[in-house]
């Protein structure tokens, strides 16, 4: 029955509480998402991280979804962006704060 509401649908369930319209949002846009955190070049752990936070900040942001401004997918990648940014900023603070204490960090060694 999920596959068949539209988008909309599934964001004005999920602003209700509906965690099956979660789990369908999350089938529908999850993998595309994550595609786009390749792009990143991240480690697949920093990936999932970021979708993650996406699919948390949809489900705490869905009573504000506006359909007559934007489609639930574009409404989705404005939150991804603002997702996948954060996580880059606070990976940047972290590899200045560790260069600056002039510690080494093991996973800044391998990855960094």
């Amino acid at each position: 029955m999920m596959d068949q509401l539209t988008d909309i649908s599934l964001i004005q369930r999920l602003a209700q509480g509906d965690r099956t319209a979660f789990s369908s949002l999350y089938d529908r846009y999850g993998l595309s998402l994550y595609h786009l955190s390749e792009r990143l070049a991240l480690e697949m752990e920093e990936r999932e991280e970021i979708i993650a936070a996406v699919f948390l900040r949809i489900e705490q942001y869905a009573s504000a979804y506006q359909p007559d401004r934007t489609s639930v997918g574009e409404w989705m990648l404005l939150h991804w962006k603002h997702c996948a940014c954060a996580h880059l900023n606070n990976r940047r603070r972290e590899r200045a704060a560790v260069q600056s204490s002039g510690k080494q960090n093991p996973y800044l060694m391998v990855y960094g």
